[in-house]
C-alpha cells in the first residue's frame, strides 16, 4: 500500500466545506428508481468519490476482512494507512450493500476522516 501524497489530500480536503453544509443534499434515498439499490449520491458526491480513487485513496486489500466498525470508532488517533483502509472498505462495500456510503456520510465518518486528514497533512 503505498500513502497518498500532500497533493492526494488536498484535492480531498478541498470537499470538507461540502461535506460539512447542511443544505447540501448529498444523497437521496428514492426505491422508484430501484428497489434493488435505492440509494444514490449527488453529483458532488459521486466526484468525490471518483476523486478517493484518483488520489491513491482506494486501494487493493482484503478489504472484506477488515474490521471498520472498530476503526472507525478510533478515526481521531488513526494512521493514514489505517484511513485509505477504512475508505476503500465503505466505498467498496456499496457496491454490494446499497446504503453503506450514505450512512458512511450520514453517521459522519466521513466528515472525521476528513478532519483527521487535515490534521495529518499538517504532521508533514
Amino acid at each position: 500500500m503505498s500513502n497518498p501524497s500532500i497533493e492526494n489530500i488536498n484535492a480531498i480536503l478541498e470537499y470538507i466545506p461540502y461535506f460539512e453544509s447542511l443544505k447540501n443534499e448529498i444523497y437521496e434515498i428514492n426505491p422508484e428508481k430501484s428497489l434493488m439499490d435505492p440509494h444514490f449520491c449527488s453529483e458532488k458526491t459521486s466526484e468525490f468519490i471518483q476523486a478517493l480513487y484518483e488520489n491513491n485513496f482506494i486501494q487493493a486489500f482484503d478489504w472484506s476482512q477488515f474490521n471498520t466498525l472498530e476503526n472507525v470508532e478510533n478515526i481521531e488517533h488513526t494512521d493514514i494507512d489505517t484511513l485509505v483502509k477504512i475508505l476503500t472498505a465503505y466505498i467498496r462495500a456499496d457496491r454490494f450493500s446499497s446504503g453503506s456510503v450514505a450512512n458512511f456520510i450520514k453517521e459522519s465518518y466521513l466528515l472525521r476522516i476528513l478532519y483527521r486528514l487535515r490534521e495529518i497533512k499538517n504532521t508533514y
